[in-house]
C-alpha cells in the first residue's frame, strides 16, 4: 500500500511538472510576438535577464533550461504569446530571424556604417574597418574614395548577429549580381565604368527623389560628360565639402 502511494505521489509530481512547469504558457506581454536580441558575448545568465520582463516565472524557464540542456546561440528569437517554456526554448535553439537592414544614399562609408550599425550587432567603428579593409579593397579594384560606390540602397534580410566581413561580402555579392550583362552593355554604350555609372545616380538622387524626373536629369548630366563640360551639380560641391572635412572612425 505504501508504495502503491508512493508510486501516486511520484506521479503526481511529475504530472504538475509537465502540465505547470514545461507546457503551460509562461509568457506575459499582450503583443503577439516579442523578440529577444542575444549577442555572442551573452551568457545564460544575460540570456535570462533579457528574458525576464516577458515571462511569467523566469525560475521555471531555468528549470526546463537545464533539464533541456540549453546552449545559448547568438541571433534574433521571436517569443510568442502563449509559449510554453519547452517552446521558448526551441525558438532560442533553433529559430535565429533575420533582420530587414535597410539604408538610403549616404553621403559616405562613415555614415553608412553608423546607419547600419544601428540595425544590427556590430558596432560603426568595426563595420567601416571591414568597408575599408585594404585587402577587400585591392582584391575587387577599389580604394577608400570609390568603395562607397558598391552599396546600393535597398532592403536586405540579413541575420542580426552577421560579421562585418559577412556583411560587406553579401553587400559586395549584391553589387556585382546588380551589374548583368545587359546592364554592362548599357555601360559600355555610354563609356561608363560602374564607378562612374554609381556616381551619377549618387547625384541625381541628390538633385531628385521623384523617380519620374531622375531620368531627365541624368540625361542633362550625360550630355554634358559627352561635350566635356563641368557637370556644374550642387551634390558634387557639397560632396567635396564634405570629404575634405571627413575623419575616418
Amino acid at each position: 500500500m505504501a508504495v502503491a502511494l508512493l508510486g501516486l505521489v511520484i506521479l503526481g509530481v511529475f504530472a504538475y511538472f509537465i502540465s505547470n512547469i514545461i507546457l503551460a504558457d509562461n509568457t506575459t506581454f499582450d503583443k503577439d510576438v516579442k523578440y529577444v536580441y542575444i549577442r555572442k558575448t551573452d551568457d545564460f545568465t544575460a540570456v535570462v535577464k533579457k528574458l525576464e520582463p516577458l515571462l511569467d516565472n523566469i525560475d521555471y524557464f531555468q528549470l526546463v533550461a537545464d533539464k533541456k540542456k540549453y546552449q545559448v546561440k547568438p541571433g534574433k528569437y521571436p517569443i510568442e504569446k502563449g509559449m510554453n517554456n519547452n517552446e521558448i526554448i526551441n525558438s532560442l535553439r533553433s529559430r535565429n530571424t533575420p533582420v530587414r537592414l535597410q539604408f538610403s544614399y549616404e553621403k559616405n562609408v562613415r555614415s553608412l556604417s553608423q546607419t547600419l550599425s544601428k540595425q544590427i550587432a556590430i558596432d560603426a567603428t568595426t563595420i567601416y574597418r571591414s568597408f575599408t579593409d585594404s585587402i577587400f579593397l585591392e582584391k575587387n579594384d577599389l580604394n577608400r574614395k570609390t568603395v562607397s560606390a558598391i552599396f546600393l540602397p535597398n532592403t536586405y534580410e540579413i541575420y542580426w548577429d552577421v560579421t562585418a566581413e559577412d556583411l560587406r561580402d553579401r553587400l559586395y555579392r549584391e553589387y556585382d549580381n546588380f551589374w548583368n550583362a545587359e546592364r554592362e552593355k548599357k555601360l559600355e554604350n555610354l563609356n561608363f565604368s560602374k564607378v562612374d555609372a554609381s556616381t551619377l545616380a549618387s547625384i541625381v538622387r541628390k538633385e531628385t527623389s521623384q523617380l519620374e524626373e531622375a531620368d531627365r536629369i541624368a540625361g542633362v548630366y550625360i550630355n554634358r560628360l559627352e561635350k566635356g563640360i563641368p557637370l556644374q551639380a550642387d551634390p558634387t560641391v557639397i560632396f567635396a565639402m564634405q570629404r575634405q572635412s571627413e575623419e575616418p572612425l
